[in-house]
């Protein structure tokens, strides 16, 4: 056997399924914001819930997290993820569902009580002369 088919032979086939390694440190990294980034969602949840909260400072803190996170992703393009990290992001993905339920429920909360100041308010601005059956009352008289 020739020297090039003992390496042939010796060689690992290459699959399209290899892909590059991603660096340990970009694990730790990755873990970490996620951790941090529950920690803040889990802070907002407790402000809603509490009824107060500087939610500009939690806005900027999740924004800054998904910006590492999106960053810290672009290592692991090209790669197979491994059931840690699946696992992570399927337990991270279910912390964002219930965070997004909350934000909407306490979103429509307020555009109701919006709502119904602005109508109070305009009913107290009102003594009835210029509503619409007097109007529609005028133009019928005249």
């Amino acid at each position: 056997m020739s020297a090039s088919e003992q390496a042939a032979t010796q060689a690992p086939p290459i699959s399209s399924l290899q892909r590059p390694s991603v660096p340990e440190s970009a694990y730790d990294a990755f873990f970490k914001v996620i951790e941090r980034l529950e920690a803040v969602l889990d802070e907002e949840m407790r402000s809603l819930k509490q009824r107060g909260a500087d939610f500009s400072d939690l806005t900027r803190r999740k924004r800054q997290g998904f910006l590492e996170l999106n960053r810290l992703m672009r290592s692991f393009e090209g790669t197979i993820p491994s059931q840690d990290i699946i696992n992570r992001l399927a337990s991270f993905r279910v912390k964002l569902d219930e965070n997004g339920n909350a934000l909407r429920f306490h979103l429509q909360a307020a555009q109701e009580i919006t709502a119904t100041i602005v109508r109070v308010m305009q009913e107290m601005d009102s003594d009835g002369t210029y509503s619409r059956s007097a109007v529609y009352r005028g133009f019928e008289l005249s």
